[in-house]
């Protein structure tokens, strides 16, 4: 390391400075604006003024976070200021992780010895874009239920419009649908099912709009039962849709979106997102009954890193490592965008449209895996010294 190297700093022959990594990957991996019309510039200062105490007042956002968020910016950005403001430590927390989603992804080698991508998905519920990737991944499973059911409708319970508390409406209507499923008309036009849970809210009246959208497999069911049915459940609501299915991967697809709430969050006020947050906590969105009973729908979240993968490093340390011009990074980046969109994600493709790109042989994947190894044992090599040199300093 030169005399003028900072610790925790790549040094590359031919570079007129040191390039920082790891704990500096800030500097080199952040971006101060925000996408779009909007932008922010950094709020920088050495001391505790105001600007400080509220995290979200200095965003300093990472460029991998940009790139994954970017169609759902606005929505992200209404969400976590509206969990934010509220003054318990649960829906501060929260924010902080979907704040913190897709921040840092990570390098990580399967057991084949080839590189893949973990972005660090935040999987709350209120996050757009793990809710996208919620309803991406469960629309295949949707489709292979209904796949298996025999006569597939499409039915629709709401409740009577009151100012209730969205809490108690959910709950109202979880026991209503409980009801409805326990009498004998039910038992015996419907064999079975799932159901997902929707809420919207009027923008005049501001009432909330909790409801079921149902796909059940059975016998026809007329109209006038069924709302005779739902009637005797609720007690005061009739109002109830029921219809043929005939495009089985379309009605799949109608009911993965309502997994996604994201976008529609943006349009509310902060009470609204708040209450949204607290009265849907622990709920499922999807449940199975009858002879779909136990059949998972949602997709289990998969760890940060699955039985019989290694970590590499992050994309950050690799970016950066590129940013001073090291051969091996370049060329490994080149490499890893060649793979797949998603990392053409988190590094850009500038080459052209009509430019033919290859895929990646396993020996260049192999290789971009060990560079990256070796990347990650020199920064922790260089970040180890640079304790060192500072423990013995501060005890000198």
């Amino acid at each position: 390391m030169g005399p003028g190297a900072r610790p925790g700093a790549i040094v590359v022959a031919g570079t007129p400075e040191p390039r920082p990594c790891r704990d500096a990957w800030i500097e080199f991996d952040r971006a101060s604006v925000e996408p779009g019309p909007e932008q922010t510039p950094p709020l920088l200062s050495a001391s505790l003024e105001p600007l400080e105490t509220n995290p979200w007042d200095s965003p300093i956002w990472s460029r991998s976070e940009v790139r994954f968020h970017q169609r759902d910016w606005k929505s992200r950005r209404t969400i976590i200021k509206a969990l934010f403001s509220d003054e318990t430590a649960d829906l501060a927390k929260r924010a902080e992780r979907i704040w913190g989603c897709c921040s840092m992804p990570q390098i990580l080698m399967d057991p084949h010895g080839l590189p893949v991508l973990q972005p660090g998905w935040c999987r709350d519920r209120l996050c757009p874009a793990c809710s996208n990737r919620r309803a991406h991944r469960s629309r295949e499973q949707l489709l292979k239920v209904t796949a298996g059911m025999n006569s597939v409708r499409f039915l629709t319970l709401t409740l009577k419009s009151n100012d209730d508390s969205l809490k108690c409406c959910v709950d109202r209507l979880d026991k209503a649908f409980k009801v409805l499923r326990a009498s004998a008309i039910w038992k015996r036009h419907v064999s079975g099912g799932l159901a997902v849970l929707e809420v919207t809210r009027h923008h005049r009246t501001g009432h909330w709009h909790p409801h079921l959208h149902v796909l059940v497999d059975g016998e026809f069911f007329p109209h006038a039962m069924l709302k005779k049915a739902w009637l005797e459940a609720t007690g005061d609501s009739f109002i109830v849709d029921i219809r043929v299915v005939h495009d089985r991967r379309s009605a799949a697809g109608y009911i993965a979106k309502y997994i996604t709430k994201g976008t529609a969050l943006a349009s509310w006020g902060t009470d609204e997102i708040i209450e949204f947050a607290r009265a849907l906590h622990g709920r499922r969105l999807i449940r199975t009954f009858g002879n779909c009973h136990g059949v998972k729908i949602d997709p289990k979240p998969e760890p940060l890193t699955p039985d019989g993968f290694r970590r590499l490093c992050t994309v950050s340390l690799l970016a950066a490592a590129a940013r001073a011009l090291m051969p091996e990074a370049l060329a490994a980046i080149d490499t890893l965008k060649r793979v797949s969109r998603l990392w053409r994600t988190v590094f850009p493709d500038n080459s052209p449209v009509d430019e033919p790109r290859p895929p990646p042989t396993a020996g260049d994947l192999e290789s971009v895996c060990e560079f990256c190894q070796e990347l990650q044992r020199l920064a922790d090599e260089q970040h180890e010294a640079a304790r060192r040199t500072f423990v013995l300093s501060s005890l000198s």
